[in-house]
């Protein structure tokens, strides 16, 4: 009787570390996809906007990086769609608008001159939306799950 009692309390125990985790890592996912959405809406508002003139050795650096920041929002977003419900739309819909997103950005991003980043400002300007999308989707779809626990 003593071993049964044991082991449910372990069980709990065990649970509850579980659920702490998964909390910690929907925070953490949370965190990610959103610097890497301010990373692109700088770059963007300071390439296409004020229309900053970049110097030679910066434009592929950038360019890098956006292209980096477009593939975690899209790598996370498939992440949380491929290990969650297969009947929960929110995640479906982040997942593809995140990929969207980012082969917009990729075909922006390379098809630029020598002195700006994005080729063409309204392809630039659908990535960022798609991607924005996709975060602004994944971060309510983490919240309710936190508030669902």
């Amino acid at each position: 009787m003593t071993s049964t009692i044991r082991s449910i309390e372990s069980a709990s125990a065990s649970g509850a570390s579980k659920e702490k985790n998964r909390m910690k890592n929907l925070r953490t996912r949370r965190w990610i996809v959103s610097s890497a959405l301010a990373v692109l809406t700088v770059v963007y508002a300071l390439d296409q906007l004020l229309t900053l003139e970049w110097p030679g050795d910066a434009v592929w650096p950038l360019r890098l990086v956006l292209l980096l920041a477009a593939v975690v929002v899209a790598g996370i977003a498939f992440h949380t769609w491929s290990t969650g419900l297969p009947q929960a739309p929110r995640p479906l819909a982040a997942m593809i608008t995140s990929l969207i997103g980012g082969a917009s950005l990729a075909s922006a991003v390379t098809s630029g001159g020598d002195d700006t980043v994005f080729g063409s400002g309204a392809l630039a300007a659908v990535s960022l939306v798609a991607l924005a999308f996709g975060v602004i989707v994944l971060n309510i779809d983490g919240r309710e799950q936190g508030n669902r626990s």
